[in-house]
């Protein structure tokens, strides 16, 4: 999750104490890989792809260089990820590249191990580029940055790669909250479907109607990513634009933080967070017809497409039971937002290769290879353009998350773990009963010390 990628959603009692990006998805959890995975890529075949990025004579000019990459568990094998690296090195035969794999979570223990002990054999790696350079894990790379046109990229995708003004990475891939419903629910339960100027008032109407026997009508994610971005929903914030102040005690996040309890607690319209050793998957109970409401991201459009039993797909042919709008406009319409996750690349601190891993980096902001990824993995572009190709425009139930980029921003908290901890845990207890202004005062103070130790 989030942290912020966000991939599949499961939720288990470690989900409610620990991580801030835990998915509710991406939103709401990694896939799980317990060890690293070692792969040396395969000799380049003869008429690799052509990803459009000219060859760069100073990197064809030096000599033998062995790049080690480290992606994310889910992306290290998959085609658009591994076809990039033997056009790359079909291009540039003097360099190597092997790559490994390791779960999401665990890659920034990898580079801190590494860089305290001073044997850094990572050029490149995969996670939240602003947060690991937040923490000095990261190279500086303004002097490279040049290189890229920034106009042609999503704001918050750059945002996922910069703290303080300096760029530490290369953006790869976003995604953001937003909300799938089903239609049907909505049609037997005999109220209107929520639509894009929709309100947290309504939802929480909506779902004590969507509420019947055995369904719920909303299934509320106890994840601190997917929670900030109901703040942001809220029109809060729970870190100031210099990442120098907490902002978690604020009017907004007190009663969105209080709205989520109620609606577990006191409506009893959603299911309350696993006990210890439970499990939940909420996506399965949307398809069985058990919850109505999801707050999540586009990566459960792809689970429901791909994972979703034969029974769900021929009573929902194309999936025309489901809709998708935006996350409610605050409790009365007049705010806007959302959290957004995906990833960055960046390049670890005391790496060897940084100029040929940043040139590795620009063939992945290559249009041919961010819409294979959207074809081929569902993970959504940092390309302005790419959003008017046929590929994107021509689901609709993808448009509200598109919108919905528009006014997402990462969860920069998360770029300071103690500050980070204290939003998750806040967010455990309220939801556990704990009254929100109380209990987020608290939580602002353990953060700014956070913040405060690193000024």
């Amino acid at each position: 999750m989030a942290t912020a990628r966000h991939t599949g959603r499961f939720w288990t009692l470690a989900s409610l104490v620990g991580s801030a990006v835990l998915l509710a998805s991406c939103a709401a959890g990694d896939v799980p890989t317990a060890t690293p995975v070692a792969a040396p890529t395969a000799p380049p075949a003869p008429g690799a792809v052509d990803y459009g990025v000219p060859k760069n004579p100073h990197i064809a000019a030096l000599g033998p260089v062995d790049l080690h990459v480290l992606f994310a568990a889910d992306y290290y094998q998959v085609k658009p990820v591994t076809a990039v690296i033997a056009a790359f090195m079909q291009m540039y035969p003097n360099v190597k590249i092997t790559v490994d794999g390791l779960d999401w979570g665990q890659i920034p223990a990898r580079i801190r191990t590494e860089i305290a002990e001073g044997q850094v054999s990572i050029d490149l790696a995969h996670q939240h580029a602003f947060v690991m350079g937040a923490q000095g894990y990261a190279e500086p790379l303004d002097d490279l940055w040049p290189q890229i046109d920034a106009s042609t990229l999503m704001p918050g995708s750059i945002e996922d790669t910069t703290w303080k003004g300096v760029h530490y990475g290369v953006p790869l891939d976003i995604n953001s909250l937003f909300t799938i419903y089903r239609k049907d629910l909505y049609q037997k339960a005999g109220i209107p479907e929520p639509g894009p100027t929709w309100t947290y008032a309504q939802a929480r109407a909506d779902a004590r109607k969507l509420t019947q026997n055995d369904v719920y009508g909303i299934a509320v994610d106890p994840g601190a990513w997917g929670m900030s971005g109901h703040v942001r929903a809220n029109g809060g914030d729970l870190l100031s634009a210099d990442g120098k102040t907490a902002t978690l005690a604020t009017p907004q996040a007190s009663e969105i933080l209080q709205y989520m309890s109620d609606l577990i607690r006191v409506d009893h319209v959603s299911p309350p967070p696993p006990a210890a050793g439970q499990r939940y998957d909420p996506v399965t109970q949307f398809w069985a017809g058990k919850v109505a409401i999801l707050w999540t991201g586009p990566w459960d459009l792809g689970r429901i497409r791909n994972e979703a039993p034969a029974a769900f797909k021929a009573a929902c042919p194309n999936l025309s039971c489901i809709g998708t709008t935006t996350l409610p406009h605050g409790m009365t319409g007049a705010t806007t937002g959302s959290v957004q996750g995906g990833g960055s690349l960046f390049v670890p601190k005391g790496a060897q290769h940084k100029e040929v891993a940043f040139e590795l980096m620009r063939w992945y902001l290559s249009p041919v290879y961010q819409l294979a990824m959207v074809t081929d993995q569902a993970r959504y572009p940092v390309l302005k353009a790419l959003y008017s190709d046929p590929v994107l425009t021509g689901d609709p139930l993808s448009a509200p998350f598109f919108a919905q980029l528009q006014s997402a921003h990462p969860y920069k908290l998360e770029a300071n773990p103690q500050a980070d901890q204290a939003w998750a845990d806040a967010v455990t207890a309220i939801l556990a009963g704990a009254p929100a202004v109380d209990t987020l005062k608290s939580a602002q103070q353990k953060a700014q010390s956070g913040l405060d130790a690193v000024k």
